[in-house]
């Protein structure tokens, strides 16, 4: 649904981690203002239709838009093969002008074609998309053979205009790049400590998938780009770093929310809000110090928390500015890099049906092409000159799509985003009736966001791409009511179809899918708690369990991107509120296992690790809360708890470690207390008694006896 947060700009800075979107949408309107330009250009000098001025506007912003290639030199020769499609079907829809039912035939094939070469990665599926755009609007403007020359012209200026701004503006330029996601990690960082400060929850969770949304972005960054070559540090020394200050901050955090900073630490706590404000060159002197003398002379549990934030985001920083900065030396504890680790292999989903063994994009391309030929059909009984409407609507609910669930929330989306569009479009057009300029303005901004807020939700999408079609139709004079009336009915229609396709025609269960991401998730959970076990008693490396770290970031990203998609498939009351708990729950357990991966690292470094007696009970506490982890995931995939209750007796075994309250082994301990609370809660979360209060897991009470 569309809702806007009470800080609508805070929100979306906090969802473009360095500033992508925002980069891609400039790029994109930009290179749109330039085609409409050029075209306009060559019909006047061609004195062709303005009409085609159209063709040049929505190819350069579909081909910004579908160019998704992993590297830079690989999105800019996408970018100039697009011009083939593009001309070989506005070439087709002219040649075949006379025969109406083989030009159906043609868009039809291309949908269907479209759909299927997904599978072959980025530039098929972006050639697919241009293709179909192309054939589309070949419908709407009737080129005749004597204009393909006039269209070539648009054709190759928008290449051209495209090409020319991704060698400006998004060509790459990673220092630069990375200098923002650092800027956008310490005002995270910052934003969290204040809604710390102030109580909120619900911001300060915000802020906590903030930062480490960033934090997966920098890991992002690193598989695009060199390291070394940008920074002069190894990829692995980054994201200890990394990973350092995003512990250490979110755990300062959740202290400060659970015991609000007195006079005795708001010193620290002053220190940290000037830390992640700084330049961006390390900690002030002042701070600096603050945290060093608490760590020297007052080192209790909360100051501690707060003074080691204050370190290791100095620390990230300095090694990013300063080329004389060097690691501090480690101890050399840790035996010989081991074999990778396995993670639980997934339970395969039988086959109830022969299509389900088909793969996603096969399946896919023979729905759209009965939903294309159906649309094709409604549409023209609801009008015989804009039939293309519904079949486009029916043909765009599957991309960027692969279940019937993700289906059903796109075309729910897509109607809604539509209709009112078709409002605001109408009001714009009759307000700037005659001002052609105001018109084209209208136009621009309106590609801008549908690329800024189109990956967000897609009615922004629909909503925009409407607006923007009422604005081309108003500077082309031939806008009015009735048009917009057929374009929400045509709509609702497509979407309409598409969804029945989608769930009639060789249809599959979205469950499987959800499955896969939730043991996905599970399955890194569980190899980061392998990992920390491991590193805590010396058999491990520290490397492998940031390593562990960032892939179980990755998966929680995964799995929440994934679940918004089937927002309509969980709509009923009892899965609203079934999701919230789980998500929650998630949540919760993936902060105590970063919290327990923190600690790991530490005592591996430090090699102040675990050993005999206490390091066995470690053991059997981790392999414990790996159970844990299994119930866990099977209570929420297979929903029957009674086969996998898992024992508990093992963390017990904890109570008896001899440990120091402010040492890390107490940190240890702590941790895997409370990651344990966590998981069981999750285990028990189809049971309708099990309390849920404030969306916080409760903790088990657990007796530690300290020196």
């Amino acid at each position: 649904m569309l809702s806007l947060p009470a800080n609508p700009v805070r929100a979306l800075a906090g969802s473009d981690p360095g500033r992508v979107r925002l980069t891609n949408a400039i790029a994109i309107a930009s290179a749109v203002l330039l085609s409409t330009g050029s075209a306009i250009g060559i019909t006047r000098l061609m004195h062709a239709s303005t009409e085609y001025v159209t063709v040049g506007s929505f190819l350069a912003m579909i081909g910004g838009l579908s160019v998704k290639d992993a590297t830079a030199h690989k999105r800019l020769a996408t970018a100039a093969l697009l011009a083939l499609p593009a001309l070989a079907m506005l070439s087709a829809t002219a040649l075949l002008d006379q025969w109406r039912y083989v030009e159906i035939a043609l868009l039809v094939a291309v949908c269907t074609a479209a759909t299927w070469v997904r599978r072959y990665g980025p530039r098929a599926t972006a050639i697919g998309m241009v293709a179909f755009i192309a054939g589309f609007f070949g419908l709407i403007i009737r080129p005749s053979v004597d204009d393909l020359g006039v269209l070539a012209l648009i054709v190759v200026a928008t290449t051209a205009c495209n090409v020319l701004v991704r060698l400006i503006l998004l060509h790459g330029f990673p220092r630069h790049e990375l200098r923002v996601l650092m800027r956008e990690f310490r005002g995270a960082c910052d934003t969290g400590l204040s809604a710390a400060e102030k109580g909120s929850s619900p911001a300060l969770q915000k802020a906590l998938d903030r930062i480490s949304g960033v934090s997966v972005a920098v890991h992002g960054w690193q598989e695009g780009y060199d390291t070394r070559d940008c920074t002069g540090l190894d990829e692995a020394e980054l994201s200890r770093l990394v990973f350092d200050a995003r512990t250490d901050t979110v755990q300062a955090c959740l202290q400060i929310a659970a015991r609000p900073p007195t006079e005795r630490h708001r010193d620290l706590v002053d220190a940290l809000h000037r830390t992640v404000r700084s330049d961006g060159r390390g900690a002030p002197a002042d701070a600096l110090a603050d945290a060093q003398s608490a760590l020297a002379d007052d080192p209790t549990f909360v100051r501690t928390v707060l003074a080691k934030a204050v370190l290791s985001q100095s620390t990230l920083q300095r090694a990013l500015t300063d080329p004389t900065w060097t690691p501090d030396p480690e101890p050399d504890t840790a035996p010989a890099p081991a074999a990778p680790m396995s993670t639980p292999p997934s339970v395969p989903t039988p086959h109830r049906h022969f299509w389900d063994s088909w793969a996603p994009t096969t399946r896919m391309a023979v729905q759209v092409a009965i939903a294309t030929t159906l649309a094709t059909l409604v549409g023209e009984l609801i009008s015989a000159s804009r039939w293309y409407w519904a079949v486009l609507t029916a043909f765009l609910v599957f991309v960027g799509t692969t279940t019937r669930g993700a289906i059903l929330t796109r075309a729910y989306r897509r109607v809604l985003g539509t209709a009112l569009g078709v409002v605001v479009g109408f009001g714009i057009a009759w307000f700037a009736d005659g001002l052609d300029y105001t018109l084209a303005i209208s136009c621009v901004i309106c590609v801008f966001f549908i690329v800024y807020l189109g990956p967000l939700n897609y009615a922004f999408m629909a909503f925009f791409v409407t607006v923007l079609i009422a604005s081309m139709y108003g500077l082309l004079g031939v806008l009015n009511r009735q048009v917009l009336e057929w374009r929400i009915e045509e709509t609702a229609a497509g979407a309409a179809i598409g969804v029945v396709a989608a769930f009639v025609i060789f249809s599959t269960s979205s469950r499987p899918a959800l499955e896969s991401k939730l043991r996905g998730y599970f399955d890194s959970l569980d190899t980061l708690l392998a990992r920390s076990g491991r590193a805590m008693t010396g058999a491990g490396r520290a490397d492998d369990v940031v390593a562990a770290a960032n892939a179980l970031g990755i998966a929680h990203d995964d799995l929440r991107s994934f679940v918004a998609l089937m927002e309509m498939s969980l709509a009923d009351r009892d899965n609203r509120r079934l999701r919230r708990k789980a998500t929650t729950l998630i949540r919760n357990a993936g902060t105590q296992a970063e919290r327990l991966a923190e600690v790991a690292v530490r005592l591996n470094r430090s090699g102040d690790v675990f050993t005999g007696a206490d390091a066995a009970t470690i053991d059997a506490c981790v392999a414990a809360l790996r159970t844990q982890t299994a119930a866990a995931c099977e209570t929420l995939v297979a929903a029957d708890t009674s086969d996998t209750e898992a024992d508990t007796t093992a963390l017990d075994g904890v109570n008896g470690i001899d440990v120091d309250g402010m040492s890390l082994r107490f940190g240890a301990v702590l941790a895997m207390s409370e990651m344990s609370a966590s998981l069981q809660q999750l285990g028990r979360i189809r049971e309708s008694a099990w309390p849920i209060a404030d969306g916080e897991a409760h903790r088990r009470p657990l007796r530690r006896r300290r020196r």
